[in-house]
């Protein structure tokens, strides 16, 4: 996924500057930063683990609440 991202992006922009779709790809967005295809892995990785620790925080803690104070 990552080097068609790469290749598309590096076509697209030798073809023209004007994005073709007004949607926002965060993948997009990375490749127009840098080429590098480790350094783009790592940063949708930790994008995604971010995600899924603050989910588990918050649900541990809901869960933590409940058991103590079931009237909640």
């Amino acid at each position: 996924m990552v080097q068609e991202t790469v290749q598309d992006e590096t076509t697209q922009e030798k073809a023209s500057r004007q994005p073709k779709s007004k949607r926002y790809y965060f993948l997009h967005e990375m490749v127009k930063q840098t080429t590098d295809k480790k350094k783009i892995r790592e940063e949708t990785t930790n994008l995604l683990l971010a995600g899924r620790d603050t989910t588990a925080g918050l649900l541990s803690n809901m869960l933590f609440e409940l058991a103590r104070r079931p009237e909640i």
